[in-house]
């Protein structure tokens, strides 16, 4: 994560970051139950519809992770939508776009649905 991380942004590398205190070591050091606990290592075709919503300015989570998740879950079968907010943050948005996304997301499956 930190290859992705915007300057000055939180570091995911080190031992007392939020993923190291998850896993009880630093994450370098334990690669493979790292990967239990990575979404994309479960991703398959019977994943559920994925709307993502991410901000390109998140100091958090780097945006790179919403678009590695949306590319396995394609690469799965999953039918997945990613929008990446241009300002956005961790959250708080103050896009109009995201309600409209949002919207669109329900209401393909009330079309679905009615089929």
């Amino acid at each position: 994560m930190d290859a992705h991380r915007l300057a000055g942004g939180l570091v995911h590398d080190a031992s007392d970051s939020p993923e190291s205190l998850l896993m009880g070591a630093p994450i370098q050091s334990i690669p493979e139950r790292v990967a239990t606990a990575n979404p994309i290592t479960y991703a398959s075709s019977d994943d559920p519809t994925f709307l993502s919503i991410h901000g390109r300015m998140d100091p958090l989570v780097p945006a790179h992770q919403s678009e590695i998740l949306h590319q396995a879950l394609k690469k799965a079968g999953v039918h997945s939508k990613l929008y990446l907010v241009k300002d956005g943050r961790h959250g708080g948005f103050k896009d109009d776009l995201v309600l409209q996304r949002e919207r669109e997301f329900m209401e393909s499956f009330r079309t679905t649905s009615a089929k």
